[in-house]
This record gives C-alpha cells, sequence and structure tokens, in this order.
C-alpha cells in the first residue's frame, strides 16, 4: 500500500470513534478498558505489544502509554512502519536537488498517532468507548482494528478472565471494534443533496495505449463513475471505499467527488486514493489540534501538548 507522508508541521486532524469492545464467546461478561490496560501496559513493558503482519515487512506497535485520571482515560502513542514504502525524499525548494534518504537493513518508513481511549464505557452499563485518533496517513481503523485485536488477545491470556457458565469455568477475550461519529457536515450534505458521480484521475502516464508509434505521452486520464439514483448514503460511502482501494492499485493519483445540495449549490471533494480508510476523512466528525514547535513524522513519547487538546475534548463529550 502507498502512503502519503507529507504532514502538517504544527497541525493534526483528530478522527471520533466508538470502540466497542465485545467479549467471546458472547455470553461472558463485558471487559472495559480499565480492566484491560494493566495486561497491555505489561505487554508494552516487556516489547510484546506489537503486531507485525505481510510477511514481517510491517508492523504497528504501541510505543508509549499513559493514563489520566481527571478523565478517567487512557493515552497512547502507535508507531507504524513498512519496508514496502518508498525511502523518503527530500527537494532544494531553490535548485530542486533532489536528496533520497535510504532504509537501513531491518528498517521501515515510520509514522506514530495518538489515540485516546476513556477508561469506561461512554454510557453507563454500556460497551461503547469513546476514541479518538490523531489522523495520520497509514494508521487507519482498520489497520488499529487489527492491532487491537492482537493487543487485545495477548492482554486476555495475561489477565486470565474467567467466567462460569453451565457448571464449568471458561476462559474469555475481548474482542474489538471502531466505529466512526458521523459528521455532522456530511450527515446534512446527504440528507439534503446527492453525489452526482466520482472522477478517477491519472496523471503523468510514461506510454499511451493510443499511440502506438510512440509519438504522444498521455499526461492525465480521467474515469468517471456516476452513483445510481437510489444509492443510500452508507451504501456509498462503502461504494467509494472499494473504488478508491482499486483506484490506487490502478496506480490513479486522485478521486474527486462530485456532490449537489437539493438547493442547487455543488461542491467537489478531492482525496488521495493512497490514503487507508479514506471514507474517514469524509464521513468521520473530527477537530483540530494546533502546536507551538514541530511535530515529528514520527515521535518517540506521547506529545502532552497533543494529548492534553485531546483529553480535553474527552471531557467536552462526557460533559454533554
Amino acid at each position: 500500500m502507498a502512503m502519503a507522508t507529507m504532514l502538517h508541521q504544527t497541525e493534526r486532524w483528530i478522527l471520533t470513534y466508538d470502540l466497542k469492545i465485545d467479549s467471546l464467546p458472547r455470553e461472558a461478561p463485558e471487559i472495559s478498558m480499565n480492566e484491560l490496560a494493566p495486561s497491555i501496559h505489561t505487554l508494552f513493558s516487556s516489547g510484546n505489544a506489537v503486531w507485525i503482519f505481510k510477511n514481517s515487512s510491517e508492523a504497528v506497535r504501541l510505543i508509549d502509554i499513559r493514563y489520566h485520571e481527571p478523565q478517567d482515560a487512557w493515552v497512547m502513542l502507535v508507531s507504524y512502519a513498512s519496508k514496502n514504502l518508498s525511502d523518503p525524499a527530500f527537494a532544494n525548494l531553490e535548485s530542486g536537488e533532489l536528496r533520497i534518504e535510504p532504509k537501513l537493513e531491518g528498517e521501515g518508513v515510520a509514522v506514530s498517532a495518538h489515540i485516546v481511549i476513556s477508561g469506561e464505557p461512554v454510557i453507563a452499563n454500556g460497551t461503547n468507548h469513546l476514541f479518538l485518533l490523531e489522523d495520520v496517513p497509514g494508521i487507519g481503523r482498520t489497520k488499529l482494528r487489527s492491532f487491537f485485536a492482537h493487543v487485545f488477545k495477548q492482554a486476555s491470556e495475561h489477565a486470565n478472565f474467567r467466567f462460569e457458565q453451565y457448571g464449568k469455568i471458561r476462559t474469555y477475550r475481548p474482542t474489538p471494534e471502531l466505529e466512526g461519529h458521523l459528521s455532522q457536515t456530511l450527515s446534512d450534505d446527504l440528507k439534503e443533496g446527492k453525489i452526482l458521480g466520482l472522477e478517477l484521475i491519472k496523471y503523468s502516464m510514461n506510454e499511451s495505449e493510443f499511440d502506438e508509434e510512440g509519438y504522444l505521452d498521455e499526461k492525465k486520464r480521467i474515469i468517471e463513475v456516476k452513483a445510481a439514483d437510489d444509492s443510500d448514503s452508507k451504501g456509498l460511502l462503502r461504494a467509494i471505499t472499494k473504488l478508491r482501494q482499486k483506484a490506487a492499485d490502478e496506480g490513479f493519483s486522485d478521486v474527486r467527488i462530485r456532490f449537489k445540495h437539493q438547493r442547487g449549490r455543488q461542491k467537489t471533494i478531492l482525496m488521495s486514493p493512497a490514503r487507508e480508510d479514506a471514507r474517514d476523512a469524509l464521513s468521520v466528525k473530527s477537530f483540530l489540534v494546533e502546536t507551538k514547535t514541530n511535530i515529528n513524522q514520527c515521535s518517540k513519547e506521547i506529545r502532552d501538548d497533543i494529548s492534553a487538546q485531546m483529553l480535553q475534548k474527552v471531557q467536552e463529550i462526557k460533559d454533554g
């Protein structure tokens, strides 16, 4: 998977999710984040809070974790590293001279993201925990769901969760699911209008199938896809995600979404097909955090300036 690593130096968008923690088997008692976190911390301390996949070429790792009692929330910093991504490049703005920074043996291009999870469910007797995620390309909902499934399984083995069923003592474990808080803007848009269509755009092709002699150089190709008149909003978002993945696989650079309100006003949304879980950037409620100092592409520890703003949002959401 391609991954854009161009991030703003002092700004990050934070996406808002619900982390639903179900128990397996389903008849077992519910498990809260506060019950799981001590075992996750033990895994972190031993260096085992990591999920390595794709033939050991990619990894998601927990690199810092803290508990904040005033908000009853856990702050985590996770990293994603991949050997499959191209080496980062730097260009001199005046001369245009390029410098490629090659990966060393065993290294992968890395990014990190802050996560804040409420210790207990946000609704009494519920299973949904508030889950805030720093929006960083490469660390999306799909990858994190698999990472937490792996870490939860390891943590539950350490915690040794048990319950009695039919006179027998059985073990059980948690399984995670992430559900986005729907952006009010997009929700209103879809209620008041419809998506007209999408355009897949591919730039700077080296050769053209329309010129077998090699005299023409095709610079841009656009494929237009029309949305069905009876498409529902959730179905459209699923279709956009699948189309975005196919576009990325086939080398398209951009996906342009054309939208029309009932009042006649039109707007266009441009997104990169290389972004993981691209529909989340369109559909999930988000807020901006800003810092006075530069944010590295990959941090070694939790940044207090970022986590403080995320924790403040947790408090605001809890206060309603």
